[in-house]
């Protein structure tokens, strides 16, 4: 059995699917319940995303930022996407750019004022 836990594929370079089971990838957490109320803000719920107000997750300990780029990094199939130096490709910065305006919609959806 085939199972995908995400509602749409943020990332391009999965392996083929034939190679596992089912596959996990972190997504920004939202719920939407129809029961909350009569419209989409009072119906969508960021809370379980750890940075609910901010574009990307700042660590409390080292204060660095992780963003899709920092998720990359740490992503073989990314690996063909950084130069020597470690710079991101230009599909990189665009695809952070994508991650970060679906974010930034999300959070207008559910009346999330930005820090």
């Amino acid at each position: 059995m085939k199972a995908w836990h995400f509602i749409e594929n943020a990332y391009p370079y999965l392996p083929p699917a034939d190679d596992y089971e089912s596959i996990r990838v972190s997504l920004p957490n939202r719920l939407y319940d129809p029961r909350k109320g009569e419209t989409f803000r009072e119906r969508l719920d960021l809370k379980g995303n750890p940075s609910v107000k901010t574009d990307w997750y700042v660590n409390p300990k080292t204060k660095e930022t992780f963003d899709f780029i920092g998720f990359a990094r740490g992503e073989g199939r990314f690996a063909k996407h950084f130069a020597k130096d470690g710079s991101p490709s230009s599909m990189l910065l665009a695809a952070q750019a994508d991650r970060l305006a679906n974010w930034k919609q999300l959070q207008d959806l559910a009346g999330v004022t930005r820090e």
